[in-house]
């Protein structure tokens, strides 16, 4: 369950840094309308969960790769 937990907030914390890097003057101007507006988006409503879905797994190859090369070069 704790890997879960651990998995789920490196999720979010790409989230969160996505949505403030790409949107930063948004976030601070007006964030409740800019979410508002997530509808309306040219991108779809789901686009930032599937932009962080993305990322996501690209730490998890990074990540699995590291450990891969670790436990090679351990013996």
């Amino acid at each position: 369950m704790q890997k879960v937990v651990r998995e789920l907030l490196i999720f979010f914390g790409i989230f969160a840094i996505l949505a403030f890097a790409v949107h930063f003057k948004a976030w601070l101007d007006h964030p409740i309308q800019h979410i508002e507006s997530l509808p309306a988006s040219s991108m779809g409503v789901w686009h930032p969960v599937f932009l962080s879905l993305i990322a996501y797994l690209i730490v998890v190859i990074i990540r699995g790769a590291i450990y891969l090369f670790k436990k090679m070069f351990a013996k």
